[in-house]
């Protein structure tokens, strides 16, 4: 989960991770660990978390990216060319949406 949300997160910023770890101080070994499923050490996940504007836990995959966030029924977030789309979606195509994804797993 971590993983997924860094790269989201590099994504959202215009950024390879390679940029954003160099940019912090942190080794680009670590990239590929983090691919691997290793997770980054407490100092490291809080450089990331304020480089991003989110939460460690946000990070981590555990919490919203605020306790105060809200979220919409049927709306769905995604990065598309480097830029966060949000679009309503019918109850009707969320559901097949939802269909789609378990499919895919």
């Amino acid at each position: 989960m971590f993983w997924e949300n860094f790269y989201v997160l590099c994504q959202g910023k215009m950024k390879k991770p390679l940029q954003v770890v160099n940019e912090l101080g942190i080794s680009g070994a670590s990239i590929t660990k983090w691919k691997n499923g290793s997770i980054p050490n407490g100092a490291n996940l809080k450089k990331l978390a304020d480089y991003f504007g989110v939460t460690v836990d946000f990070l981590m995959g555990i919490k919203a990216k605020s306790e105060s966030e809200q979220y919409e029924e049927n709306v769905i977030t995604y990065c598309k060319n480097g830029k966060v789309v949000k679009k309503q979606l019918s109850s009707e195509q969320m559901d097949m949406l939802i269909t789609m994804i378990e499919a895919l797993r």
